[in-house]
């Protein structure tokens, strides 16, 4: 059966069961309140940065990997845009874009 996990409070509901950890246990673990954990699998709510790092340490994930579930992109990969926009242009990069969504 496959899953489709759409948003941060479904990957973080999803991976917080399959380690059998309740709310509470998880909110101990990463030092904040339960209600917090609630808010944001409920998607109300988006931790910062370290807390996004301790939830994929906690949780198992891959390093990273919550970000853009979270609507936050890493540095590296905010660098990596600004380079290829100063190679390409901006415009280039759009056509490139849709191109790549239209032949997928």
């Amino acid at each position: 059966m496959i899953i489709e996990i759409s948003t941060l409070g479904e990957a973080i509901v999803h991976k917080r069961c399959l380690l059998g950890l309740t709310q509470a246990s998880l909110a101990k673990k990463l030092g904040v309140d339960n209600t917090y954990i609630s808010k944001i699998e409920n998607n109300h709510s988006i931790p910062n940065r370290e807390l996004l790092r301790k939830l994929e340490n906690v949780l198992s994930f891959e390093y990273g990997e919550l970000l853009p579930l979270a609507g936050l992109h890493s540095q590296e990969l905010e660098q990596l845009f600004d380079e290829v926009v100063t190679l390409i242009g901006e415009k280039q990069l759009m056509k490139e874009l849709e191109n790549i969504k239209y032949n997928a």
